[in-house]
């Protein structure tokens, strides 16, 4: 049986057009309403730029305003607490991320300062609180780190079905804090049987054996070569920095035995994107 691809791009074009009609109906109740996301940017990476750039077009697309707050290389932690301070503090702003990795010639504690943010504002959900709540199965009342979400949600897309992972066993390879950790959680407190690993199993261990029906891998390192993957085996993977490249269902044979350089190629066909 051939394997499926499930267009990341089609699930992501779906996801901004609700989100645009959400924004649109809560303007019509409240033409004052303006969601504003404030992107703090420490520094001139040529890659963030980039990913900031895409973040502030895609606000724009539903409806909401990006707001890049750009701060030099040489700001230090006082300093740069402070500038989140001032976003906590200001109601026009309803989001916060800061954009990692941190371009700064001074020492910052980037967790540190992710923890500043008020955890109400925390784009991301990756401050103390919102971890803690998500770790503590307290769904209601946290926001979700965006990748880890995103695999869940494309496995509900791919599924049409909100509780497909109910009962489903579950391998997460990785156990970053960014994506393998609280992905881990997320499918655990949506009631499947969870299992997280290092993101360079071994193979002969009695989880790689048992037949997953749906893996999260994370790395180079996709866990491709299981023989034991069935025909309705859903495979995510996510690159080293929380980019989702796509998704299988019944994964064919012969993607399973290859190399990892000729699934990445496969897998970049239906690029989800940066997480935003």
């Amino acid at each position: 049986m051939s394997a499926k691809l499930i267009s990341g791009l089609e699930v992501s074009k779906g996801l901004l057009s609700d989100v645009a009609e959400k924004i649109k109906r809560q303007r019509e109740q409240d033409p004052s309403f303006n969601a504003v996301l404030a992107i703090v940017q420490v520094g001139n990476r040529s890659d963030s730029n980039v990913y900031v750039g895409a973040k502030i077009k895609k606000a724009a697309e539903v409806g909401a305003e990006g707001k890049l707050i750009k701060l030099p290389d040489t700001i230090t932690q006082e300093e740069l607490e402070v500038e989140i301070d001032k976003l906590n503090k200001d109601d026009n702003i309803d989001g916060i991320i800061v954009q990692l990795p941190l371009d700064c010639k001074n020492p910052i504690d980037a967790d540190a300062v992710i923890d500043k943010i008020n955890p109400f504002k925390d784009v991301d959900g990756l401050t103390r609180e919102n971890a803690g709540r998500l770790m503590r199965g307290e769904l209601s009342r946290t926001i979700f780190p965006c990748t880890p979400y995103g695999c869940l949600y494309l496995v509900q897309k791919a599924t049409g079905d909100e509780n497909y992972v109910v009962g489903k066993n579950v391998v997460v390879l990785g156990r970053s804090k960014i994506v393998g950790a609280p992905a881990a959680a997320l499918f655990l407190w949506h009631h499947g049987t969870t299992t997280k690993t290092h993101m360079i199993p071994d193979t002969e261990t009695s989880w790689f054996r048992a037949r997953p029906e749906i893996s999260k891998e994370s790395g180079e390192q996709h866990g491709s070569r299981n023989e034991n993957n069935h025909d309705r085996t859903i495979k995510i993977a996510v690159k080293k920095g929380g980019q989702a490249l796509g998704i299988f269902e019944s994964v064919e044979r012969r993607l399973q035995t290859g190399s990892n350089d000729a699934l990445k190629e496969r897998l970049e066909r239906t690029s989800v994107g940066q997480r935003s």
